[in-house]
């Protein structure tokens, strides 16, 4: 059986920890010498996201195909004589239905595009325009609303903003237009519809300029310049996206000299900026980037810090009216710029970077919260009667981190209309030891006068009630309604010191459903214990392999009856690095988990 082949180019280290979401690093080059530029995107058509990256000392530009799911990635060369390669962008340019990779050369001030030959694996240099001594970024977009690809770029020491028309549609010519020749320091491109008229406009920033632009397109090669951020010192990089949720485009900064990352509320569609400040405090802001980091349905950022040799989120409170600042890496030696992209198909968002002074380029894959939560009830199914009683349950929460972890929990109601009695108990200010599991016995009273039918009761963990990282539910059903008397339960009482909880395995009970647990400590050294639930006897196998596919330890094979099965793999004997445990149950689970042997 083959579990995935990790090229030597690629290091898997071990977790790091942002916003209560664990991060593992992968490194794609150490050796990528001024790593500068970076681009995530399906360049081959095969339905998983690649990487694409510049490395301006090594007038380099290369594309990492990612293969089983970020298990493999297979470097391969676009072009190593571009001299001074520092940004790289995808678009399909020459109208084939496949992509091409555009970029900017710093030393020989020039952009140009590699045509796709076939698969992303030849490729075929074409210069779009040279003379923009210090170009430095390039995006593409269709500027006049043609039907193809035109590609936009910002050289440093020509101060200038450029677009190149697309004369043809197939990238054999191209007609210049400058948006503005004496624009100091210009660093920075982005395109897209600022005030929703259905043309695609020109962000920029001014590095010595210390402000940013938006040109607003309004047809026939004219445009409007509006200044949205002046006196912005060091104005870097610019994005955009809709941060507070009310369905236009709002503008992002990075202003390197002043440490900061802005963000401007675009009010009625361009009509009227309100700037507002996400940090001031991020030494040598580089680089900002908008995505669903966490999944709560508010955008948040990302962003690099030069000075700091940072990486870090921030996650959005009430749409941008507040941010919390998460450290994803801040040991990425002069950390320059970020994207991101699921790299690994698991529905969350990885981050990718390149450390210019480093000489990497990496990225983080997300492993979700850390902290991970499960409750069983003790008895199934669970019946209420019409009078109320009480439920017990057992919580289980487990913690895969290296680090004490204080945090929230607490329970929800959700009644047979749909309505929330949230939150039903509440506990703050709990803490769990690093590579720890938790276990704890509740009970939780339904009143008599709660209304029959079907409940569904959930526990969360995280900092109530602005963030949740783990939640886990069962059913009840209450059979009837009952007025007050001495006998009937009257309000939604629980009980249960979930302060005191300690460690250990859970009482015996059948789970609800199959699952696995996080493997517990990892890293680890020089055993790690994974607990596999099963609601019935079954057929289990659990086995491990290491990164070349070989199977090193089976910890399960036969028969088990109903109930949490704690297995231990002891890697006594086995060299430091990755490993895969693969979890079976024919027709029910089929789950791999990756742990580190760290010696």
């Amino acid at each position: 059986m083959r579990i995935g082949i990790l090229l030597v180019l690629v290091a898997a280290l071990p977790c790091v920890v942002g916003g209560q979401i664990s991060w593992d690093k992968h490194v794609l080059s150490s050796e990528f010498n001024g790593a500068v530029g970076v681009y995530s995107i399906d360049l081959d058509n095969d339905g998983d996201i690649d990487i694409i990256g510049t490395s301006k000392l090594n007038d380099t530009i290369m594309w990492w195909e990612n293969i089983s799911n970020g298990f493999d990635w297979d470097p391969h060369i676009i072009d190593q004589s571009f001299d001074g390669a520092h940004s790289v962008y995808s678009a399909d340019i020459d109208g084939d239905s496949d992509l091409d990779v555009v970029g900017a050369a710093y030393s020989a001030g020039t952009y140009a595009w590699w045509e796709n030959l076939g698969g992303a694996q030849s490729w075929s240099q074409h210069l779009i325009s040279s003379g923009h001594y210090g170009a430095i970024s390039v995006c593409v977009a269709d500027i006049n609303d043609d039907g193809d690809n035109d590609v936009i770029g910002a050289a440093r020491y020509e101060n200038d903003i450029c677009y190149w028309e697309n004369e043809n549609g197939d990238g054999s010519q191209w007609e210049q237009y400058t948006l503005d020749n004496n624009y100091l320091g210009a660093f920075c491109v982005h395109s897209i519809d600022i005030d929703n008229d259905n043309d695609n406009d020109i962000l920029t920033a001014g590095l010595d300029e210390d402000v940013i632009t938006w040109w607003e397109n309004i047809g026939n090669e004219n445009w409007i310049e509006h200044v949205i951020g002046d006196n912005y010192d060091g104005a870097h990089w610019v994005n955009a996206g809709d941060i507070d949720n009310d369905g236009d485009i709002d503008i992002v900064g990075a202003a390197v000299f002043s440490d900061m990352l802005t963000w401007w509320e675009n009010e009625n569609f361009g009509d009227q900026w309100i700037e507002h400040t996400i940090t001031d405090n991020f030494n040598g802001a580089s680089c900002i980037i908008i995505d669903y980091v966490d999944s709560d349905n508010n955008i948040d950022i990302v962003g690099a810090a030069e000075y700091a040799n940072e990486v870090s989120w921030w996650k959005s409170i009430e749409n941008g009216s507040d941010w919390i600042k998460y450290t994803i890496d801040d040991e990425f030696d002069f950390a320059y710029a970020v994207t991101s992209g699921d790299l690994d198909a698991d529905g969350d968002t990885d981050i990718i970077g390149t450390a210019h002074d480093g000489n990497e380029i990496a990225y983080w894959e997300q492993k979700g919260s850390y902290l991970t939560i499960e409750i069983e009830p003790f008895g199934v199914p669970v019946v209420v009667p019409p009078a109320g009683g009480f439920i017990d349950f057992e919580v289980r929460i487990i913690n895969t981190s290296g680090d004490l972890v204080w945090f929230s929990a607490w329970t929800t109601a959700e009644l047979p209309n749909g309505n929330l009695i949230s939150p039903v108990l509440l506990y703050n200010y709990l803490g769990i030891q690093a590579y720890s599991g938790w276990v704890t016995v509740a009970s939780q009273g339904v009143p008599g006068f709660a209304p029959a039918g079907e409940y569904i009761y959930s526990a969360s963990v995280g900092t109530f009630p602005t963030l949740t990282l783990s939640t886990d539910s069962f059913v009840f059903n209450k059979t009837g309604v009952a007025a007050y008397t001495g006998s009937a339960v009257y309000t939604w009482v629980g009980t249960g010191d979930w302060s005191q909880a300690g460690t250990g395995t859970a009482t015996s009970h059948a789970p609800s459903r199959y699952s696995i647990t996080p493997s517990y400590p990892n890293p680890f050294n020089p055993s790690t214990t994974v607990a596999v639930s099963l609601p019935e006897a079954s057929e289990l196998t659990v086995s491990v392999f290491n990164v070349t596919g070989q199977q090193v330890a089976e910890l399960a094979n036969g028969q088990f009856t109903a109930g949490q099965h704690n297995l231990t793999f002891d890697a006594q004997g086995l060299a430091s690095g990755l490993y895969f445990i693969h979890a079976t149950v024919p027709g029910q689970l089929n789950q791999v988990q990756k742990v580190m042997l760290v010696r």
